[in-house]
């Protein structure tokens, strides 16, 4: 690892040494234990407005996971959005990564209808690190490339999304490379008599895939305690795409969530929180490898059967419990536990070329079953002083355990028994494998006049892998230690306008999927590298911010140097460059030298009260320059250097929002387009979601009419109103037709006194 500038090293331990000591306080804290801003009048900052990537609506917000402290992000040296609970409730999405959609620098690829992976600055999977309530879902079996987690969380309990884009490595650790979701779930407040907030129930459906989604949530509070228990099932049907499409088989899915979320208040100083949620997805295939079953050519003679992967199960159980407490108006901490059980179980079935409808369960050939559990703890404070110090500094700790089996039916496809002479006898990981992260972080913002802040911070990371020796492949155990650092500044350069930069080490250790992980994927077959080492970047970015009372946008430029960036590369497997079934065999290697570069705009518009009009873009560019094409891949040239795998097209949303008398009500039309994409890694090339010679561009229009009300709230449009046949770009399955939508929360009276 490069070393960092030795100025940041003497600021930060200087600000570290003054951390240790207690601090100006704030008794405003958010649920996660994060101290909330106030300003001189003791009022939450954030101001009329903050940075939801197109500004998507007014009103005050906060982000946590920028800083580990509650913040306005207009006041944030980074690039980064949030979307709330009533951008939730009026985009109605059918999915909690559709809700991200509209966001700033963030494309949305769908491997299948059931999917959702989120590319953050060119990179996707593990590489952006997702959470639930500051937890960590990333654990050591994440698959390269896209994947489906953020779809394991339900989009009905949200109070907001947040996403910083960039690393995050300082206070999150390894895979927040390129970005860092979190998804915050429903808030509780503390209550001091008895209270029902009654039933909410809900419903949702949509044209596209004849969704029926129903569930119930409420919410009672005793002395000094609150809980909320909720929970919700859905159905999918085959999706319909657009005009050229029709419907898509093997769409279809099932999916249901519950949880339950308590507070318990001890007394003004200290409270304690507990959160159980369980998701439960069934049946969902993967459109992308669906071979079709082919007839036989002439009489007599025997036709080829057909294949179809599909994830059987999809499990994600959280359980985690906080415990925050204030030592003094002067410092803050926050004690956590949490237990992520997540399933993954995969199959491949064939369909019989003369019977392609006949019950495929019969004809099962093989049953992949990984399951991980991570368990995870931590400490966290929070100081506040003076300009100098404004700190958050902890230490986490982060095991995991993993299961991994794989059957493949006997050669009749009846009994399903182990093949210990396939090529491949074990699981897709080897069974018991472990893996351990630590780390110890500290961040602190030193403000020396008022129009100017300045943050540095550091990280110590330690990361072990605990693994058996592969037959094939070597002894794949793991050890490192790294420190990251970061440096970033703000400033106010008049009423409404900020100017920030950054500089920003992130990094990547290898990961169990990485080191062992063998078999399919949509361009190949990978196979297992324990050779590997950590990729490791340096991100410069940086721009301005406006908020006035007619104009709230925002520009961020950025350019991140990957050394050991991770990327597939053909490769042989005794002595064969395909297996059986055709698929060219890949493993991962680590790049030297690759670049990343981009810029992300957004900009609302407020010309009349009742008025917006709003927009956003985002371009990527990414090449690895080690790498030099062997042929031509569109209008990259044999000679030149490979562009980095999946990188998203420009692409943006725009749009007008009109507000009527009654502010609850809302009217919105909005357009989202992409340019073609046809600059193609050489694994892109043989993948079979990826068009040949690259995805087409794209231009649909959406509108959608919400009303919130204390009783209930309602939302209902239409997306892709003309019925436009387009996907986006690394996709497996093409975007809904024509979708007509309707969301509809209706809530029961409320008992009891408030308090």
């Amino acid at each position: 690892m490069k070393a960092f500038p030795i100025p940041l090293w003497v600021i930060f331990l200087i600000s570290g040494l003054f951390g240790l000591s207690p601090a100006h306080a704030d008794d405003g804290v958010d649920e996660q234990g994060n101290p909330i801003e106030r300003d001189e009048d003791g009022d939450a900052s954030g101001g009329a407005h903050s940075d939801d990537d197109s500004g998507r609506r007014s009103g005050m917000k906060i982000i946590v996971t920028g800083s580990r402290s509650a913040l306005d992000p207009f006041d944030v040296a980074r690039g980064l959005s949030v979307l709330d609970v009533h951008d939730l409730k009026l985009l109605a999405p059918r999915t909690t990564p559709q809700a991200l959609h509209y966001s700033t620098g963030v494309w949305v690829q769908r491997t299948n209808h059931a999917g959702g992976s989120t590319f953050v600055r060119g990179l996707t999977g593990r590489q952006v690190l997702l959470m639930q309530d500051g937890v960590r879902l990333n654990n050591s079996v994440f698959r390269a490339g896209p994947s489906q987690y953020l779809n394991t969380i339900s989009p009905f309990d949200i109070q907001r999304i947040e996403i910083v884009r960039g690393p995050g490595s300082v206070l999150y650790g390894s895979d927040a490379l390129a970005g860092t979701i979190n998804v915050i779930t429903t808030e509780l407040q503390p209550y001091r008599s008895m209270r029902w907030e009654g039933v909410e129930f809900l419903g949702q459906t949509n044209s596209s895939d004849r969704e029926k989604t129903g569930g119930a949530y409420t919410q009672f509070s005793l002395i000094n305690t609150t809980l909320r228990l909720g929970g919700n099932y859905r159905d999918f049907d085959n999706v319909r795409g657009g005009y050229l499409t029709g419907v898509q088989p093997f769409t279809a899915y099932q999916e249901g969530a519950l949880m339950a979320k308590a507070r318990h208040d001890i007394n003004d100083r200290h409270y304690f929180l507990l959160s159980v949620s369980m998701f439960r997805q069934t049946n969902a295939a993967r459109t992308d490898r669906y071979r079709a079953p082919k007839p036989a050519a002439r009489t007599g003679e025997k036709g080829t059967d057909g294949r179809l992967n599909k994830y059987e199960e999809q499990w994600n159980d959280i359980v985690w419990a906080r415990y925050h407490g204030d030592v003094s108006r002067l410092l803050n901490y926050q004690l956590f536990a949490s237990l992520v059980h997540m399933r993954e179980q995969r199959s491949e079935t064939a369909i019989p070329w003369d019977n392609p409808v006949a019950d495929p369960t019969r004809r099962k050939l093989q049953l992949e079953t990984d399951n991980v559990w991570t368990l995870g703890t931590g400490l966290q404070f929070n100081s506040r002083k003076s300009w100098w110090l404004d700190a958050a500094y902890g230490a986490e700790f982060y095991n995991d355990w993993v299961s991994s089996q794989r059957e493949d039916a006997s050669f009749n496809g009846e009994a399903m028994s182990l093949d210990t002479a396939n090529a491949y006898p074990r699981g897709r990981f080897i069974d018991g494998a472990g893996y351990r992260q630590l780390g110890v972080y500290l961040q602190d913002t030193l403000r020396p006049f008022d129009w100017w802040g300045i943050t540095p911070g550091v990280r110590f990371n330690w990361i072990s892998s605990n693994v058996a020796s592969d037959p094939d492949f070597g002894d794949p155990s793991f050890s490192e230690a790294n420190v990251v650092a970061s440096l970033s500044t703000i400033f106010h350069v008049i009423d409404g306008l900020n100017l920030f930069a950054g500089v920003h080490q992130g990094f990547r250790a290898p990961n169990l999927d990485d080191m062992l992980g063998q078999g399919d994927f949509g361009g190949g077959f990978d196979l297992p590298n324990p050779a590997l080492t950590s990729e490791k970047s340096l991100t410069f970015e940086g721009g301005p911010k406006w908020r006035s009372g007619w104009l709230h946008a925002g520009v961020t430029g950025h350019v991140t140097k990957y050394d050991g960036l991770m990327v597939r590369s053909p490769a042989k497997y005794h002595d064969r460059d395909k297996n059986d079934l055709g698929l060219q065999y890949y493993r991962r290697e680590n790049s030297t030298n690759a670049l990343i570069w981009g810029v992300e705009s957004e900009a609302t518009l407020i010309p009349q009260k009742n008025w917006e009009v709003f927009g956003n873009a985002t371009y990527t560019y990414g090449v690895n320059r080690d790498r030099k094409l062997e042929n031509d891949t569109g209008p990259v040239k044999k000679g030149e250097s490979e562009p980095i795998s999946r990188i998203p097209p420009l692409n943006g949303i725009f749009g007008v929002r009109y507000r009527f008398l009654d502010p609850n009500l809302v009217l919105e039309l909005a357009g989202r387009w992409s340019t073609r994409q046809d600059r193609l890694a050489i694994s892109d090339t043989t993948d079979t979601r990826i068009p040949t010679g690259g995805t087409p561009g794209f231009l649909v229009f959406d509108s959608r009419l919400g009303y919130q009300h204390e009783v209930f709230d309602v939302s209902l449009g239409v997306e892709n109103i003309t019925n436009e046949t387009y996907r986006y770009h690394g996709s497996g399955v093409d975007a809904p037709g024509t979708n007509v939508f309707m969301m509809l929360r209706l809530r029961t009276p409320e008992v009891g006194e408030d308090g």
